[in-house]
C-alpha cells in the first residue's frame, strides 16, 4: 500500500471517530437528566438558562430539536430565564424581556413583555415568534418534571385542552 494510500485511510478514520465522538457527546448531552423535586421550589428554575423542547396537548405532541434549530438560526432560540423579578430570552430572532410574579401554590404570570424589533424572513415551522410570546403571556401555572421546566398555559388546543410548554436546561454550549 502507498504512503497517499495509507494517509487517505488515517484520514477517514480520524474523520470517522471524530464524527462517533460528536454524535456521543450530544446524546450523553441529551440523556442528562437532573432529578429535581418540585418541593425545592421556584428557585431551581431561577438563574438557569432554559430552552424550549416540546410543546404538548391532549392531541400531540410537538419536538423541537433544538440542535437543528440552533445551528439553522445561529444559536439558541425560545429560551428563558428568570433573574430576580424578570424573565428574559430570545425567540426568533428578537430578544424579550420583562416581569413575572408568583402567586400562591404554583402559579405564575409573565409580562409585559418587550422585544427588540428585528425583522426576520424566516420562522421555524414548528412556532413563530409571535406564538412563543403568545404562550408566555398565557402562562399560568408553572411545575418540575424530571428536572424540565413545564409552563401551562391558559391558551387552549383545538380539542379545548391546556397547552404545556416543556423547557430543558441549556447545556453549556448549546
Amino acid at each position: 500500500m502507498s504512503l497517499h494510500a495509507k494517509l487517505t485511510a488515517l484520514l477517514l478514520a480520524l474523520s470517522a471517530l471524530a464524527m462517533v465522538s460528536c454524535l456521543t457527546d450530544r446524546a450523553a448531552r441529551t440523556a442528562q437528566v437532573e432529578t429535581v423535586d418540585a418541593t425545592d421550589g421556584f428557585s431551581y428554575v431561577m438563574n438557569r438558562d432554559w430552552v424550549l423542547s416540546e410543546i404538548r396537548t391532549a392531541l400531540e405532541t410537538v419536538t423541537l430539536d433544538r440542535y437543528e434549530l440552533a445551528e439553522r438560526f445561529f444559536g439558541s432560540i425560545f429560551t428563558m430565564r428568570f433573574d430576580g423579578n424578570l424573565v428574559s430570552g430570545t425567540a426568533v430572532p428578537n430578544t424579550y424581556r420583562g416581569p413575572y410574579a408568583l402567586a400562591d401554590g404554583q402559579a405564575i404570570t409573565i409580562g409585559p413583555l418587550g422585544t427588540t424589533r428585528m425583522a426576520t424572513s424566516v420562522q421555524p415551522d414548528e412556532l413563530t415568534e409571535h406564538g412563543f410570546i403568545n404562550y408566555m403571556y398565557n402562562a399560568f401555572m408553572w411545575d418540575l418534571a424530571e428536572g424540565n421546566l413545564e409552563l401551562e398555559l391558559h391558551t387552549t388546543a383545538a380539542d379545548g385542552t391546556e397547552t404545556v410548554l416543556v423547557f430543558v436546561l441549556l447545556q453549556a454550549g448549546e
